[in-house]
């Protein structure tokens, strides 16, 4: 029976390695424990079988629901409680301000600071907080239709992920393409994105499905499934009669024109009130890319502790990707020209600095492999506090007295972020000797 289990098992990892690229599973614990560390066999508190009790420092979990966002006895608890119970140092990585290095990588969510605490400028993203629960919608920056609570389940994927994808993060955050697969969308320009992938389908005879002639054209599309809802997650468009027609509505992206099977990736015209099947054996379509965050890299960084000691740091280098990532959520500030990319919200139309610039090693911030900046040179993607920002001259802000009037999860303290770049105005006159300056540039 034993050996039997052991081939099963290996058959099933044998399946999914050849069967897409690379996969890369989520690391056991320190323990050495895999799946039991969430889930119990024959014992599951829920028909997602996970255990009833998992220590975290916000207190055990006893209602934990199906899928990120589903209703608990405290959601703000829910799906989070399980990612702390093991990150909050005890047998995982410890993302709650117990390791330096991870902190000055990845920010913090410090639990004793929450909500907000002037006195210590900190920020982070609401996903573990009684009573500070916010919902993507509400997302700095949102420009989609995307709905539920944000979890750490919103950008991770708690069971792995594939292709080399950093710290397992989910590869299609809220189905978006560049932060606008939805009723907001110029949906005739996403077929020219670069992340359209053309690929032609085939006819299932006597049948009104189609499926991918070569499954290497397009792995991803039987790489992750909506368990509840059953669809893939990736935006699909067929080409009948000359035009283009999406699986998701224009109108309303919830509605289908037709499906997309997320096991097979085969595409059926099946939905009530959706496409007809068209004639003929084959059909052309475009599907999109998930979002592969990858590090293409690493560097030293040096910043400096308030006394002025070096202080040396890795530092990642990024694929260009992780901004369409953040902009899943944030999509109105994703502007590469701020002159041509307006934004208007609520009828009032504004501007955005740009994300993508030329970066230097010499920031000691992450920044993209083609040399330019990204989200995560200015921000953190956990959260912020004194202790980890610094200032123009790269000095750590620990102890400061002055507070930071929206710290918004970033790197630098206050305007230093601007000064970092800025070290002469748009007017064309210099600061001179301003102590916000970088060292390095103040008049000599």
């Amino acid at each position: 029976m034993k050996k039997a289990m052991i081939v099963l098992t290996l058959s099933v990892v044998m399946v999914m390695l050849l069967s897409a690229p690379a996969a890369a599973l989520h690391k056991q614990d320190t323990d050495n424990r895999y799946c039991i560390r969430c889930h119990s066999t024959h014992a599951g508190m829920t028909t997602g079988l996970f255990q009833r009790n998992v220590g975290s420092p916000t207190g055990p979990v006893t209602t934990v629901p199906d899928k990120p966002g589903g209703v608990s006895n405290n959601p703000a608890l829910a799906v989070s409680t399980l990612c702390f119970a093991c990150h909050d140092g005890t047998s995982g990585r410890d993302v709650i301000g117990g390791n330096a290095s991870v902190m000055l990588r990845a920010g913090v969510f410090d639990l004793n600071s929450w909500p907000e605490d002037s006195n210590t400028n900190f920020t982070a993203h609401t996903v573990a907080y009684d009573g500070s629960v916010k919902d993507i919608s509400e997302a700095p920056g949102n420009k989609s239709d995307a709905e539920g609570t944000l979890t750490c389940a919103s950008c991770h994927n708690p069971h792995g992920n594939y292709d080399n994808q950093r710290a397992y993060l989910q590869v299609n955050p809220n189905e978006a393409v560049k932060g606008h697969f939805d009723k907001n969308a110029d949906w005739a320009a996403l077929l020219a994105e670069s992340d359209a992938v053309e690929v032609t389908l085939t006819r299932v005879a006597g049948t009104d499905e189609f499926v991918v002639a070569n499954a290497g054209d397009a792995p991803w599309l039987r790489m992750q499934v909506e368990r509840q809802g059953n669809y893939a997650k990736y935006p699909v468009a067929v080409q009948i009669d000359g035009q283009w027609v999406f699986n998701r509505k224009p109108s309303d992206p919830r509605q289908a024109n037709f499906s997309v099977n997320p096991h097979t990736g085969a595409v059926k015209f099946d939905v009530a009130g959706g496409t007809a099947a068209p004639a003929g054996d084959t059909l052309t379509a475009k599907v999109f890319k998930p979002i592969i965050v990858q590090v293409d890299g690493t560097f030293t960084g040096t910043i400096y502790e308030a006394d002025g000691a070096e202080k040396t740091l890795t530092v990642n280098k990024y694929t260009a990707s992780i901004n369409d990532w953040c902009a899943a959520c944030h999509g109105n500030y994703y502007i590469t020209n701020r002159a041509n990319q307006p934004y208007v919200v609520d009828g009032i139309t504004y501007h955005g600095h740009n994300v993508t610039r030329s970066w230097s090693e010499s920031y000691a911030t992450p920044f993209s492999s083609n040399g330019n900046s990204n989200c995560l040179s200015c921000h953190y993607a956990h959260g912020t506090r004194e202790d980890i920002m610094i200032d123009s001259t790269k000095t750590l802000m620990a102890g400061t007295t002055i507070a930071d009037s929206k710290p918004a999860n970033k790197r630098y303290f206050g305007g230093s972020v601007c000064a970092r770049c800025h070290y002469n105005s748009h007017g064309e006159t210099f600061m001179y000797d301003n102590e916000r300056r970088p060292e390095e540039f103040q008049w000599q």
